[in-house]
């Protein structure tokens, strides 16, 4: 529930924010190749997250059309902020060796939600939500942090 309102949060305070023109606006976080390495191999570890969207392109389109369906009752998979993107971003002065702390993956799979979600409410509008969290490492290597929410069985 607290990423909900996180979510709603950043919608509201977030949708009129606009670099000003003429200043070139920071690099996405979730653009960096590292990114797309560590969702591939999330991906991998599962076959109900082969074909999850990125959270970044529904929480766009949310922001958007003013439907929060998406990111209430949707499944997604995206990339945690942490220190590893913020050096891959900004540099870094004390990253010698290159390893990095990798990646966090979240997973949110849901399943029998309400369709169509116009306000917040307190009851969860999924009847089935499950999540996960993995550690990716630059070599590839895949540890899984969290596994929480409803029994983890398949979906539906």
């Amino acid at each position: 529930m607290r990423r909900v309102v996180l979510v709603l949060m950043t919608l509201t305070f977030g949708a009129g924010a606009a670099p000003a023109m003429g200043a070139s606006p920071e690099p996405l976080i979730g653009s960096d190749p590292a990114d797309g390495r560590a969702v591939a191999a999330v991906r991998g570890t599962d076959p109900r997250f082969a074909a999850l969207e990125d959270y970044a392109n529904i929480s766009q389109r949310a922001a958007s059309t003013f439907d929060l369906t998406p990111i209430v009752a949707g499944s997604w998979i995206h990339v945690l902020p942490t220190y590893d993107q913020f050096i891959g971003q900004y540099g870094t002065v004390n990253d010698t060796d290159g390893s990095g702390l990798g990646r966090v993956v979240e997973v949110m799979l849901v399943a029998d939600c309400l369709t169509h979600i116009t306000t917040v409410e307190a009851v969860d509008p999924c009847a089935w939500r499950h999540t996960w969290l993995y550690r990716v490492l630059p070599d590839g290597s895949v540890t899984q942090l969290l596994d929480a929410g409803s029994p983890d069985a398949s979906p539906g």
